[in-house]
Formats: C-alpha cells, structure tokens, sequence
C-alpha cells in the first residue's frame, strides 16, 4: 500500500467524521499557491492556503477504496505573473455550510515555476482519504474538450439515439422485476401474432419500471397513528422538537438504540472506531543504509505498521540549527513521493539522488 505525503486538516478531518455517519461530503475544487510552510505542525490549523495564487476546478473523479482522486485543469493568462508551485490544497462542505480546507501539501523549493507566458495548462491529480463515508460527491466543472479515455464508464461505442431489443435480451430486468409481466409493456409489433417477435422500446421499459416501483413502495403521502411511531426525530411542524435527543456535543455513530456523543472534535476523532490514529513515530534513516544503484532503497522498523496502512504520512522533523536545516531537507528532497509499508516496517525510496547524510522523519496519520 502507499503512503502519501499529502495531510488532512483538522477541519478536514471533522468534515470525515461527520461524513462518516452518512452526511454528504462534497470536494468543490484544488487551490495552487506559492505560500511557504514554516513546519509540518502547521498544517493541521490551516484554513486555507498561505497564499493561493490560483483556484482550480475539479473535471474528473474516480473513487478506489477509501481514496478519491481528483483531477483538474490549470490554465492561466499569459499576461499573469509567474510563481513557485510550492502549496496545493483540496476544498470540501457540507450542504451550504462554508468550504474548508480537507488535505494539504507542500513542496517547499522543490516545486515548479509556472510560467504562465510559457503555457500554464497542467494537468493536477490529487489523491485524498475519505475512509468507508459511502455519499462523497464532486462538484464537477465540465470541459470544452474532454478527451474520451478521462471519461468515466464510458462505452466503447456511440450508441444510436434510438433501438430495439428482443424480449429475451431483457430476461436480467424481467428476472429483477419478477412481477412485471408482458402486459405492462408496449410491443412495437403486434403480439398477437405469434409469428411477430415482441419487441419493446426503451421508454416503453422506463414508464413499466416506474410503475413497478410504484406499486412496491409506499404511496408519498400516508398516515401513521402515534403509536406506531418507535423512533426517528418528529418536526417543528409535527409538534415535535426538530431534532434528536441529542443536546450538544459531536455525534459519532450509533447502533439503532443507542449514540455516541463526545464533547469535542478531537475527542471525537480519538475514539471513533473507523478511525485510529498512529503515531507521531520519529524514524532515522541511514545515509549508509541506502541499498541499490539508483533507484536507493532502505527499511526501517516501524512498530505497529501494517502492509494493509495507506492514511499514514512522512514529513521532516523541525530542525532549529540553519546550516543541519539545509542538510535535512536536502535529504529529504531525495525521498521519491510514496513509500510501501509492510508488516512493521515502511520502506522508503530515492530515485534521482542518494541522500548524503542521516536525517529523521516523523510518520503518523490515521488506520481506517
């Protein structure tokens, strides 16, 4: 599995809790700036980035486990200034309620100038965690020309805007819809001659389905006497409060009698169950540790780490000494984007470079 270097907010990760409890949670767009990161623990506090140069709308989205991954397109004038592409942040809300920054990431010197003269079109995917929260939605921003392998599910051909099928091509649908029997659909030909394959057209199939459906489920409007109601939250309107038993706090989940109710976020983030935070663990690697010949390998004992952790993140310890600074994050920098974890040990990789010194970082995030 991966470990990525991208963070959640502690705003973020009060958006996952709730969502975690079935509340929807929508990513709205990917922030770029040129903001410097002064340590890692600021992370957590941010609100926004240090100094957003561009807003970026989310085009694509592809959900894989507990990962989404986000993609945008950059674009900018060729008349706008040129920055270092050192921060990016992804934004989420909850219904009408204010967006927040949910994860965040910065690559210090190591990101790229933009220069917009030059071409600022990019292409920026993002991964981030959003556990087993089953309603995740995008707000997705369409493209003029969207190239046909970015589209999701799509078919391998066109299909015509109008068709037919042989009844026994709907034998999936009818099998699902036991009920649903010849006469509720409209045959093209005449089914009275039965020499005449039934066919049926597409709407004729919509308007049967939604009749079924109909039928089965109860009617919108009904009556109920209060004896019949055991549980659920009774309107203003109704007569009722307008919402749960509930007073304050944070709610964390419940088992259909009975809540969790903590008084704080972070305590809420402590004991919810889907969720249990690992670490901070400080590990030091070895500059002679390094095996290989390019890319350079090294794995450090990990107590408690398991091959199956993909929501734990490596960044560098806070280092006062100016000059043992330079060495740290010139160490750092040689470190490829993901590392693999195994069963209590992480592995991590350098591609281009072979760090020269021994350096520490910090791993620490949260099991799902």
């Amino acid at each position: 599995m991966s470990v990525s270097q991208m963070t959640m907010t502690d705003a973020g990760k009060q958006l996952l809790a709730r969502a975690l409890v079935g509340t929807e949670l929508n990513f709205t767009r990917i922030a770029v700036g040129d903001g410097t990161l002064t340590s890692q623990g600021q992370i957590a506090g941010l609100t926004g980035l240090i100094h957003q140069v561009v807003s970026v709308p989310i085009t694509t989205r592809q959900r894989k486990g507990s990962v989404v991954t986000l993609r945008g397109e950059l674009a900018m004038s060729a008349d706008a200034a040129s920055f270092r592409w050192r921060e990016q942040g992804v934004f989420a809300q909850i219904g009408n309620e204010a967006e927040v920054l949910y994860a965040y990431i910065n690559f210090y010197e190591d990101g790229e100038i933009v220069k917009p003269a030059d071409g600022a079109e990019r292409t920026i995917t993002v991964s981030v965690a959003v556990g087993d929260a089953s309603n995740v939605t995008v707000t997705l921003v369409p493209l003029e020309n969207v190239d046909w392998s970015r589209i999701e599910n799509a078919p391998e051909t066109y299909p015509p805007s109008a068709h037919s099928h042989e009844w026994s091509e709907l034998a999936a649908i009818a099998a699902d819809l036991s009920e649903l029997a010849d006469a509720d659909l409209i045959p093209v030909a005449d089914a009275s001659d039965a020499e005449q394959p039934k066919r049926t057209t597409w709407a004729a199939v919509k308007t049967a389905i939604k009749t079924y459906m109909t039928e089965i489920f109860a009617a919108a409007t009904h009556n109920h006497d209060a004896s019949d109601i055991t549980g659920g939250t009774l309107p203003v309107s109704r007569g009722g409060t307008g919402r749960s038993t509930m007073t304050s706090g944070y709610f964390l989940r419940g088992n259909g009698t009975s809540a969790v109710i903590l008084s704080s976020a972070t305590s809420a983030r402590q004991a919810m169950s889907a969720v249990t935070p690992v670490g901070p663990i400080t590990v030091t690697l070895y500059a002679a540790s390094w095996s290989g010949s390019g890319p350079w390998t090294q794995q450090v004992s990990v107590s408690g780490v398991t091959a199956n952790d993909n929501h734990l993140h490596v960044y560098p310890v806070d280092v006062t000494d100016a000059d043992a600074r330079k060495l740290y994050e010139a160490a750092y920098g040689c470190l490829a984007a993901q590392a693999d974890t195994l069963a209590g040990a992480i592995k991590f990789t350098c591609r281009d470079k072979k760090p020269e010194t021994n350096f520490q970082v910090i791993i620490e995030g949260g099991r799902v």
